[in-house]
């Protein structure tokens, strides 16, 4: 991960926070939200993998209708579609809702990606684009 952001260094605003310590993905997560700098925060994992125009486009709709937020459905080939259209890898918010919201439940464990998406969805104006941006790489799990 280093070698690739190096590659990137001077052209991409991008810090890589290194703690020494593996804490888990809630902790992780809001050790790099409390580090962003900018207006708009937007999350990746390694279950998706953006387009090219990722970013581009869930900004510009945001910026369009003056959201706080928004998200897209993933690309998939899978049956479970409503489990992750509210996937956090998709979202694209506003730094200010984090803030205001907060970040991630520490001690939910996996759960907790779906707990803050369902809590930025429904207290924040985070909408929904009818776009795919990203590419769902895993298969979903059941949680009947």
């Amino acid at each position: 991960m280093v070698d690739v952001i190096a590659q990137w260094r001077g052209r991409l605003a991008i810090r890589y926070l290194a703690t020494g310590q593996s804490h888990g993905l809630p902790v992780a997560g809001n050790i790099g939200l409390r580090a962003a700098l900018g207006r708009w925060i937007c999350l990746f994992d390694d279950t998706t993998l953006p387009f090219a125009d990722h970013i581009d486009v869930l900004l510009r709709y945001a910026q369009k209708h003056d959201a706080e937020g928004v998200y897209a459905q993933p690309f998939m080939l899978t049956e479970c579609h409503t489990v992750m259209k509210r996937s956090i890898a998709t979202v694209l918010f506003a730094r200010e809702v984090f803030l205001r919201l907060g970040g991630f439940s520490e001690d939910g464990g996996v759960d907790s990606m779906d707990e803050l998406a369902f809590r930025y969805l429904s207290k924040a104006d985070v909408r929904l684009i009818e776009k795919s941006t990203v590419w769902l790489t895993h298969p979903c799990v059941s949680r009947s």
